[in-house]
């Protein structure tokens, strides 16, 4: 395989990468992955020619074996900056939940209970994806994050009482109690999204090492 190679382009600029026998394309992507991890810099985007690449789903390829003169494609950006757009977003979801559960006890307590369970299930499922956000958060962090900067995020005991508030849900459910269901959903849920919230914004904090 001497002198053969695949162009690699990054954030636009092309740069030729040597292939061996054993080239892999989960080899080149760990290489460039590593070079801009000390930049501070996070991939964010992956294409095989025309092919895009989830980076969810990256692992699944990472054997795969590289063809001469094929082009592999990557985007990288400031970590920070990627990070904070990831919490905005999910502060946008957090609003949308937060609307959400003042609806889902209207519904119920108009005994519209098909549309209120439809609308608790679009809750449940921000949740779930508050939740992911803030853990991929925590993940990406990693080991920037001090023992004082956890202890000051409270992230253990948020999520815990989210917990604490679920069984509850499930008893109202199964017995057909919805008006107790509505009154968890509008008068405990929002107090613990507001919680999520604060962490979010003091993860910012964290991030320009201006913690209050």
């Amino acid at each position: 395989m001497e002198g053969e190679s695949v162009n690699v382009i990054v954030n636009g600029k092309n740069i030729s990468y040597s292939l061996s026998p054993s080239s892999t394309l989960g080899e080149l992507v760990n290489s460039f992955v590593e070079k801009y991890k000390k930049m501070n810099m996070l991939l964010t985007s992956l294409k095989r020619e025309k092919q895009t690449i989830p980076i969810d789903h990256v692992s699944e390829l990472k054997d795969s074996q590289l063809v001469n003169g094929e082009t592999i494609e990557m985007k990288f950006v400031d970590m920070k900056e990627y990070t904070i757009n990831t919490i905005d977003t999910a502060l946008e979801y957090i609003e949308r939940a937060k609307r959400n559960c003042y609806t889902v006890n209207e519904l119920f307590t108009s005994g519209d209970i098909n549309k209120g369970l439809q609308q608790f299930q679009y809750l449940l499922e921000g949740i779930q994806a508050i939740n992911s956000i803030l853990s991929g958060i925590l993940k990406l962090m990693g080991s920037d994050l001090s023992e004082k900067d956890l202890a000051y995020l409270n992230v253990s005991e948020t999520m815990k009482r989210i917990g604490d508030i679920l069984p509850k849900l499930e008893n109202a459910l199964k017995t057909g109690d919805y008006v107790s269901v509505g009154d968890i959903v509008e008068y405990e849920i929002p107090d613990e999204l507001t919680l999520y919230e604060g962490i979010m914004q003091k993860i910012k904090g964290v991030l320009s090492r201006k913690v209050d």
